[in-house]
């Protein structure tokens, strides 16, 4: 994933997720759903994806939110709004700092060299 958004390709441009990016989608809706139901702590899924999320919702989340998408990716959105309203010591916070291109730089080379 981290490689794809650092390459800028077409499918950046175009905010459509490409076959490298929908397992890492399908893994953050799939945390988003257990905290929904409460089968996973809220706190620990903001301390581990919240990064992840920002980033994710800020390049693909209007494509996500399509009327046809959002039964399937809404509680995708819904976590990225409850982490919006909590407070983290993450680097990527909010979608606003999301959008710096330097930060997204930083974590996608740590994401990248992992």
């Amino acid at each position: 994933m981290a490689n794809e958004l650092r390459e800028m390709k077409l499918s950046q441009i175009l905010g459509k997720p490409t076959p490298e990016i929908w397992p890492v989608i399908a893994i953050l809706n799939e945390v988003a759903q257990l905290c929904k139901e409460g089968l996973v702590d809220f706190a620990e899924a903001d301390f581990a994806y919240r990064e992840h999320v920002m980033i994710i919702w800020l390049k693909y989340g209007s494509f996500l939110s399509e009327q046809l998408r959002i039964g399937q990716f809404g509680t995708l959105g819904w976590l990225k709004d409850e982490m919006s309203r909590t407070t983290s010591a993450a680097a990527i916070d909010s979608e606003l700092t999301a959008a710096v291109p330097f930060v997204q730089d930083d974590f996608l080379e740590r994401e990248a060299n992992l």
